[in-house]
């Protein structure tokens, strides 16, 4: 391999992880929003409602599926559900909201299948 190949193979590698971190949300960022974003804090609250009542209500086994699933999008998912919304001109802020009223509403739907057994 040239090092001119290796070069921009590197290049490419480090503008397109770059270009992934900007828009993912940072820890200051989702404590900004949390705390001065009242939206944003009341879809929050409510999925950490569902979550907890998920907990309480599902076997061992299945909830630690679902926390996989959970932090699978805490870490990756959420940012690429958020960047549809901004991609639609809404706000980071916004765009954040309506990801996680979205993933709420989708743990709710599970909260209301296991009652439904």
């Amino acid at each position: 391999m040239s090092k001119k190949f290796f070069v921009v193979v590197l290049s490419l590698f480090v503008f397109i992880s770059t270009a992934a971190q900007s828009w993912a949300l940072s820890d200051y960022e989702y404590l900004t929003m949390k705390n001065n974003y009242p939206p944003y804090a009341r879809a929050e609250k409510r999925l950490t409602r569902i979550w907890n009542e998920l907990k309480q209500s599902m076997s061992t086994s299945d909830f630690q599926e679902l926390r996989k699933s959970q932090l699978a999008w805490i870490r990756g998912g959420r940012d690429e559900d958020a960047e549809i919304y901004m991609e639609r001109d809404y706000s980071r802020a916004e765009a954040y909201t309506m990801a996680t009223e979205a993933r709420a509403e989708y743990l709710n739907d599970i909260l209301k299948t296991y009652y439904m057994e």
